[in-house]
C-alpha cells in the first residue's frame, strides 16, 4: 500500500511537471511566433532600405552620367555617347518610382535625339557607301537605345536616293 501511495504521489508530481512543460512549450511557441514576426518585419525594412539605397545610388549615377554625357557630346564620339545613354536607360528602369521620373524620361529621349542628329551624317555615309562595318555598328547602337525604326528609315531613304540617282542616270543615257 505504501508503494501504491508513493507511486500515486510520483504520478501527481509527474503530471504536474508535464503540465509545466506543456505551458513552457506553449510559451516557447508564442515567443517563437513573435520572434519570427519581428524578423519578418526587420527583413521587410531591410528590403525597403536596400531599395531606397539603390534609388539613391541610381539617382547619383544618373547625375554623373548626364554630366559625363554633356562632355562627350562635344567630342561627337557616337559609341561613347551611346554607351552613356545605355547606362542612363538602365538607371531609369530603377528610378520608376522617383518623383521626377517623367522629366528624366523626357531628358533621355532628348539625349537620344541629339545622338541621332550627330550620327545622322555618318549613318547616311555608311549606308550610301555600303560600309558594312559601320552599318552593323549603327544597328547595334540604335537597337540598344530603342531607335531601330529610325535607322531603318535612314536605310530606306539612302536606298531610295541611290535608286533615284541610278534611274536619273539611266534616263539621261537613254535620251542621248
Amino acid at each position: 500500500m505504501h508503494d501504491a501511495k508513493i507511486l500515486q504521489q510520483e504520478a501527481l508530481v509527474l503530471k504536474e511537471k508535464m503540465g509545466q512543460v506543456k505551458e513552457e512549450i506553449v510559451q516557447i511557441e508564442q515567443d517563437t511566433r513573435k520572434s519570427i514576426n519581428t524578423i519578418e518585419k526587420l527583413d521587410e525594412m531591410k528590403n525597403q532600405l536596400t531599395i531606397a539605397k539603390q534609388g539613391l545610388h541610381e539617382s547619383d549615377n544618373w547625375t554623373v552620367l548626364v554630366n559625363d554625357l554633356e562632355e562627350i557630346f562635344d567630342s561627337k564620339n557616337i559609341v561613347a555617347i551611346s554607351s552613356k545613354i545605355l547606362g542612363m536607360q538602365s538607371s531609369l528602369k530603377l528610378l520608376v518610382n522617383v518623383a521626377d521620373f517623367d522629366d528624366r524620361k523626357l531628358q533621355l529621349e532628348g539625349l537620344k535625339n541629339r545622338l541621332e542628329a550627330i550620327a545622322s551624317p555618318v549613318i547616311v555615309q555608311a549606308f550610301t557607301t555600303s560600309d558594312a562595318e559601320d552599318s552593323v555598328k549603327f544597328v547595334h547602337i540604335f537597337s540598344s537605345i530603342g531607335r531601330i525604326t529610325q535607322l531603318v528609315k535612314y536605310y530606306h531613304n539612302c536606298q531610295k536616293d541611290a535608286l533615284a540617282k541610278k534611274w536619273r542616270t539611266y534616263l539621261e543615257l537613254g535620251t542621248r
